[in-house]
């Protein structure tokens, strides 16, 4: 996907323009681009944190 096409198919989205299949298609898979990209940041701090723990237990046994 190119990045004009995405911000043109958001442009029309919140202007209130009829939607195409192909806006709706990108604009779904935009956001779940970014739920995923979220998703994943959220999953490696928390799995690194819980590494970082588990080393601080040791050295404390």
């Amino acid at each position: 996907m190119d990045f004009e096409i995405v911000l043109e198919s958001f442009e029309r989205w919140f202007k209130g323009y009829h939607q195409t299949d192909y806006d709706v298609t990108i604009i779904i898979l935009s956001i779940l681009l970014c739920v995923t990209i979220i998703v994943t940041i959220v999953m490696v701090s928390i799995y690194t944190l819980f590494w970082t723990r588990i080393g601080w237990f040791f050295e404390d046994v």
